[in-house]
């Protein structure tokens, strides 16, 4: 039943992402719109943090490295939830907006001891935004009047993958992998401009929509060092080379007779253009450090807590980052992240008396500071946010299925106050759900 709830999803899901708005940001009328849009809930509540967050009970497509550490025959699927709520400021004028999307839906294992596979599809880029002003037009005070330009944006692309992972070296205290996901991108986004004239219903309707559909690859390396029994060291790696996309550019204007009706309008210009879109490179370094105080006594129910570090820099090179059909230039992005997860009790299948849910809860607070690709008044974009959440384990089974929830809070602006500020709060929940420990998959049965 299980198996085939997750192939329905899997199928589902395509229609579902094609259909939401996973961005509610003015600068994503840029180039390809908001890259990454969305945040995982481990992730988020750890300062978007996860190059090196390597755990067997966990996914992390973002470094495709991880797959195999998973537990054999113990497959996981993951499934994300993202919302987020903003409000806008600019000189005297405010704004709010919101959005409620899936982030994610990912299906990893571990096949043998040494290597795993994972496949998921989630959502690449994402344009969305609605915005308006106006002009005085005409001279002659008698025959003056008012445009009114709408500005509308929808759509974004999304990146069915397939990622492997191999260990390279596997030792008792050493383990060295190397992983990869390979991904086809696909989707439309549309960026539409309306402009009306307050004294009449008559205008014009611009349209510019992009169409992709390419293969794409990234790059994972995650090396593990066990210093005693209760200290544990990550360094993780990640890299997306520059790619080029094929694509498909249209750009369309009609005269409205009456913008609110499309029917009876004509179209005065319908290009389609063909070329290719060269995509920014990334390059992520990461760590993470366990600390976790294991019982040494024999059939000791006392807890036994773990304490986690964890951080990473992200570079992006949009120098690399190439239009066929527009002229735009982005800045260089850099991305700190910080994260901290206690768990009073790390053995979450424990089922002592002393140990209750809340022993077996982890607690995550974390913040990250950004560089943005766009520029206002020449002055480049920033993002500051802090964040929290909580892992809820599903005590049912003797699975390591849970619950993860998680918090931002932050801010997008370049300190200028004649520009555009935003701040925002996102809540992300997602599921992790694992079969039973008795439930193995791949488990090769003895015949008697």
């Amino acid at each position: 039943m299980l198996v085939k709830t997750l192939l329905f999803l899997l199928v589902l899901f395509p229609l579902l992402v094609s259909g939401q708005t996973n961005t509610n940001n003015p600068f994503s009328s840029r180039g390809i719109g908001e890259t990454n849009p969305l945040t995982h809930s481990i992730f988020g509540a750890l300062g978007n943090v996860s190059t090196a967050l390597i755990d067997s009970a966990q996914l992390n497509p973002e470094n495709p490295s991880s797959y195999s550490f998973l537990g054999k025959g113990q497959p996981i699927f993951s499934i994300g939830l993202a919302s987020n709520f903003s409000n806008f400021k600019q000189d005297k004028i405010t704004s709010a907006a919101h959005f409620l999307s899936i982030n994610h839906l990912t299906l990893g294992m571990a096949v043998s001891k040494s290597f795993g596979i994972c496949f998921g599809l989630k959502p690449y880029a994402s344009t969305g935004y609605q915005l308006q002003s106006n002009q005085i037009s005409g001279k002659d005070t008698l025959i003056k009047d008012t445009l009114n330009y709408s500005y509308t944006g929808s759509g974004g692309f999304s990146n069915a993958y397939f990622g492997l992972a191999i260990k390279l070296l596997t030792h008792h205290r050493h383990h060295l992998s190397l992983g990869s996901n390979f991904g086809y991108i696909f989707g439309t986004n549309s960026n539409e401009i309306t402009t009306t004239m307050s004294t009449a219903t008559l205008g014009g309707i611009r349209d510019q929509t992009l169409q992709i559909k390419a293969l794409n690859i990234d790059f994972g390396a995650s090396y593990l060092y066990r210093i005693t029994s209760d200290h544990d060291l990550v360094l993780g790696i990640t890299y997306t080379p520059t790619q080029s996309f094929s694509s498909t550019y249209n750009n369309t204007l009609i005269y409205a007779g009456n913008t609110k009706n499309v029917l009876g309008n004509d179209t005065l210009q319908n290009t389609t253009l063909h070329g290719n879109l060269k995509t920014a490179s990334n390059l992520s370094f990461g760590f993470k450090y366990d600390f976790t105080k294991k019982n040494k006594e024999i059939n000791n129910s006392n807890k036994s807590p773990q304490l986690q570090l964890s951080g990473e820099i992200k570079l992006t090179d949009w120098n690399t980052y190439n239009n066929t059909f527009s002229n735009e230039t982005f800045k260089n992005t850099i991305q700190y992240g910080l994260g901290f997860q206690f768990a009073p009790h790390f053995d979450f299948l424990d089922r002592s008396k002393d140990i209750n849910l809340i022993h077996r809860m982890k607690y995550r607070i974390g913040g990250v500071y950004q560089t943005l690709p766009w520029s206002d008044q020449q002055i480049q974009l920033t993002n500051k946010a802090v964040t929290f959440g909580v892992g809820i384990p599903i005590i049912n089974q003797f699975s390591s299925s849970s619950i993860n929830l998680s918090c931002l809070y932050g801010q997008r602006w370049n300190g200028l106050a004649t520009t555009l500020k935003e701040d925002y709060f996102s809540l992300n929940i997602g599921v992790n759900i694992t079969p039973a420990s008795y439930e193995r998959w791949f488990k090769k049965n003895k015949i008697d």
